[in-house]
Order: structure tokens, then sequence, then C-alpha cells
């Protein structure tokens, strides 16, 4: 007796950067390979007279491989030839790989920053950048089509299907990587690397040589040391600690999929993606092969900006997601940056690549002959210092957040709050973000996927920074009373 699968669709949705869910609830097999057909199918059709190639990766999580296995047999189903990696992977090599083979689209089973007990599936176009989002809702049209376009053979498929063959695609990454800087004057320096788990373990040793650099944990653990592998504040204590103890010149720390960085100064200091994108955006000015424009995601600071205009660079604001930074980054030479730790430039691939942007702003230091401290340092003499703070407020399950209508009435409410005449623009097109005369900011953001609201604040002090937090509180809890 065959018995009615319980497992739907209804609930797969891409975010920022593709679509994630609970290993063994919504991110099952059944579901990996139900979304990789209708991927599949909206790939076949742009394809048209093209080879049909894909590059399919995996991270170190739990069943990760598995998943992408059975996402490259969907795609050989339809006649694709699949390279599939032999080994985990950062998602930034496989981007370099989807572009080196020519591929119509890159796979990429990760879960990046979340807790171990997710997975999720990225989607990369042929120019090794995540899809945007006008790909993915297609996608999605697809996927929650009628139910006959999931069965599992259909008139698309090929009777032949495609070759699977398995690469390794992290020595060419690393040896690209190498190439973009100079590692000879790098290797006077001690870094300390924290891949966190994820896939940069490794990396910079490989790089850099094993005499120069410092690595913590770097041992298989799918479930991450029970943290989240994000390069975030909260979860550096150890390679702050590291750091200080060993007299290193930095410490930098990776995502799970290493597309982000974060960076520990050689006091042990973390310094907030607020600084490390400027500082990226000056070495890219100075020393970088292609100066570009400025563009970053609503939720980065006011020190950019600055530097684009004394520079007479351009200089762009985009919603919160890489894929709309890459967007930019596609029709001219750009770099480009997000509060999460996102870096990208102009002169490589429209994506994130947490290891490229670590070697450059430890290029920037020797080259300036200071340590990282000092460039901050410098950064704030010349452009006015930065405290940067965010803050989740979690709402009832119940609190459906239409981003409209949630931006419409915060800015409604803001203007019982927020100080008279201090008020110089809102930009309202991810949020509601208050800008004020004197560059400072606060910015009030839904999150797409939870019921929270999201927070952020900078300005040239620390006190006030915490004030205006404090102020969004009161308008997130007036809206929502």
């Amino acid at each position: 007796m065959k018995t009615k699968s319980i497992i739907t669709t209804d609930k797969i949705h891409f975010g920022t950067d593709g679509w994630r869910g609970r290993i063994a609830d919504d991110f099952t097999m059944e579901n990996v390979r139900k979304v990789t057909d209708a991927i599949a199918r909206v790939v076949l059709k742009k394809t048209k007279d093209r080879p049909r190639k894909v590059v399919v990766g995996f991270d170190k999580r739990f069943m990760a491989e598995d998943f992408a296995v059975a996402s490259a047999g969907v795609f050989a189903d339809y006649g694709f030839n699949i390279y599939l990696s032999d080994r985990p992977l950062s998602s930034p090599a496989l981007s370099l790989a989807v572009v080196e083979k020519r591929a119509n689209a890159g796979i990429m089973i990760t879960a990046s920053h979340n807790p171990w007990y997710f997975c999720g599936l990225k989607v990369k176009s042929s120019a090794g950048c995540s899809s945007d989002e006008e790909w993915t809702r297609e996608v999605e049209r697809v996927l929650h089509g009628p139910k006959a376009s999931h069965n599992s053979r259909n008139s698309q498929k090929q009777a032949q299907p495609g070759k699977v063959t398995r690469q390794d695609f992290v020595a060419p990454y690393l040896k690209k990587i190498a190439s973009l800087v100079r590692i000879q004057k790098l290797s006077s320096l001690k870094i300390v690397s924290d891949p966190l788990y994820g896939t940069n373990v490794g990396y910079l040793e490989r790089i850099l040589g094993k005499r120069h650099v410092q690595e913590i944990h770097a041992k298989h653990d799918c479930m991450f040391g029970g943290l989240a592998p994000e390069p975030v504040e909260r979860y550096l204590s150890g390679l702050k600690k590291t750091v200080v103890e060993s007299n290193a010149s930095a410490g930098l720390a990776f995502d799970g999929d290493g597309d982000r960085l974060g960076v520990i100064d050689e006091n042990g200091r973390y310094l907030p993606p607020h600084v490390v994108f400027p500082l990226l955006v000056l070495y890219q000015i100075k020393y970088g092969h292609s100066k570009g424009n400025v563009v970053q995601t609503i939720s980065l600071g006011y020190l950019s900006e600055r530097i684009a205009r004394k520079y007479g660079l351009s200089f762009k604001e985009v919603p919160v997601g890489f894929k709309y930074v890459a967007k930019e980054m596609l029709q001219g030479s750009v770099i480009g940056g997000e509060e999460s730790g996102g870096y990208g430039f102009g002169d490589y691939l429209p994506e994130r690549d947490g290891l490229l942007s670590g070697l450059r702003l430890l290029e920037f230091a020797e080259k300036e002959r200071c340590p990282v401290s000092g460039l901050v340092q410098y950064l704030y003499r010349e452009f006015g210092k930065s405290y940067f703070e965010r803050s989740d407020i979690h709402l009832s399950s119940n609190n459906h957040l239409n981003k409209k209508e949630f931006t419409r009435d915060v800015r409604k409410a803001a203007g019982k709050f927020l100080p008279a005449g201090e008020l110089s623009a809102v930009r309202d097109y991810d949020g509601a973000k208050f800008i004020f005369k004197d560059d400072s900011w606060l910015l009030i953001r839904p999150s797409g996927t939870e019921p929270l609201v999201r927070t952020y604040a900078e300005s040239s002090n620390r006190k006030k920074t915490r004030s205006l937090l404090d102020l969004a509180s009161k308008v997130v809890y007036t809206v929502y009373s």
C-alpha cells in the first residue's frame, strides 16, 4: 500500500540568499529534489542552445554532501553535465568554478552562518554571483505550480542522463586568490585564522604558509562547537584571546561557507563591518587594480559614503542582501559591502569573499607599514569616528510583518520620538532609515523570514548610538502594542 507524502513545498521560499530550512523538517531529501527540479527547468529554459553544465558544491554540515549528490542527480536527469565538488568547499570557490567552467548555474548546499540544525541551497548565476530576485521568483512560481510539475519523470527529462564528474575546486580557487594579493609581503605577518569549523579550514595556511598562520576551531565538527558559524563579536572570544596571547598581527574569522569575514586587530579588538568595509574601500582606492564606485546595503554606515565623496566616486545604497550589491557590480567596476561582513571587489567576481577580503586588509596594513589598529586610527582621523550597534526585537509569532505596511507605520510612529529639526532624510526601500544632520542614523526593518524587527544605529559616540536603539524600541512597541 502506497502512503501519501506529507511533505509539502508550501513553506519553501528564497530569502536574501537562497532557501534555508531545518534538517529533517522542511529541508529534506525529497524537498531538495523538488526545489532542484524547479531550478533545473528554469535553467533549461534560459540555456537554449548553450551546453548544459552545472557546478554543485557543499559545505561541512550534516548530510550536506548527500544533499549535493541528490541535487546533482536531478540536473543529470535533465541532461546537464555536472561538475560535483569532491570535498567541502566555500561558496566563493563554488562561484569561481561556475565562471571558469562556463556553467549555466551553480548549486551550493550550505546554510551559511545559521546554526548546525539548518541546511540550505544557494543558486549561483553563470556570472558567479547569487541569482537575482526576479530569477528566484520564477523558480518559486515553478515550484508552487501544478502538482504534475513535481513528477519524477516528465517530457523535459532526457532518456540519456548527463555525466557527473567529481573535481577539486579548492586548489584552483586558492591559486586564484593568491594571485590577487602580494603573498611574499604578507609572509612576514603572523595571523590567527578562525574558520569556525567551516569550509575555510586550512585555506589561509595553504596561502601564507604554516609558519605564519595559527588556526583554531579547525577540527571536523558538523555542529560547529554548538555555536552558529557566524564571524560576529559574540562568537569570537576564542579568536580574541588567541590573537593577544600569541602576539599575532591580526585574527581573521570566516562564516560556515567562507563568504563573510570577521576581523580582530592585534590588540584583540573586534572591528565591525562599518569599519572594515571603509578600510577596504580605501585599500581599493589606493592600491586596487580597479578603483570603481561604492555600493553598500542600507544597513552599512556613513564612513564609506564620506570616502566616496572625498575621492569623487559614486555611492549607492541598496536593500539588504548581497544579490542587490552583485547586480550593481555586474553593471561596472564596483566595490560592494554588506553589514553582515560580506565584501566583493570589481576586479574579481561580483561575489563576496571572506578570504580575499581578509588578505587585502592585511595587504593594506603592510603597504601602510602600520598595524591593523593603525589603519583604524587613520580612518577615524580622516573621516570621523564610528560606533555601530544592532539589536533585534522579537515579536509574537502571531505578528505578520508586511514590509510596506510596517514601513508606513514606523515612519508615522517615529515622528513622536525623533529629535525635532535634526532629521535630514528618510530612506524607505528596505524598512525605514532615519538619517540625521550629523550623519548618524537609525534603521528599523522587519526580518523577511522571522517575526522580529532588526534595528541598527551608528553615530560618532557609543552613548548616542545606544540612545538611538532605545528610541527604535519605543517606536516598534508603539506600533505593535
